[in-house]
């Protein structure tokens, strides 16, 4: 049973919902409860039990907690196989008619600092390098900080967008 339990929460780290560790409590009380277990977990909160969350951590070393990352629903279903060969093509046809040179070449790195909150621990999978949890991204205001440099070594100051408050 906590190997499906372990392949259930990683899954989820993989759908971009991965479990906090009171969500996990409550699956593992369900679970038993479900499956005509005997267990010492609590009837009143409908949890296991803390002891029972760290024996199940160190049981399982693939598994431990870890900060996600915030990803919108929108960033998520945007970034797939078909955008990113699409996007690939695209710029393998401007670079062969175009033929840039190094000092015309530019990457540009943006980053958000937003009012949207932050998504708590979740248990994931050790040794994953990104992992992510699906936010609302209805609410807050972002303000972007974007910094670009040429292939060559020029760069360009850090530039930074703010909202508009009047047009």
């Amino acid at each position: 049973m906590e190997n499906e339990l372990v392949m259930h929460v990683v899954e989820m780290q993989n759908r971009f919902y991965g479990l906090s560790l009171m969500e996990l409590r409550s699956i593992a009380y369900e679970l038993a409860q479900r499956n005509g277990i005997k267990h010492p977990f609590s009837s009143k909160t409908k949890r296991a039990g803390k002891d029972w969350t760290a024996g199940f951590l160190r049981r399982y070393p693939e598994l431990s907690l870890r900060r996600p990352e915030a990803t919108s629903m929108a960033r998520l279903s945007g970034f797939n196989k078909v955008q990113v060969s699409r996007f690939f093509n695209i710029l393998r046809a401007e670079m062969e008619t175009k033929k840039f040179d190094a000092e015309h070449i530019f990457n540009i790195d943006e980053t958000g600092i937003t009012t949207v909150q932050t998504p708590g621990h979740i248990v994931a999978r050790r040794g994953s390098k990104q992992i992510g949890r699906v936010v609302s991204a209805d609410k807050g205001t972002t303000t972007t900080v974007a910094c670009s440099m040429s292939a060559a070594g020029a760069f360009v100051p850090p530039l930074f967008l703010f909202k508009r408050k009047k047009i």
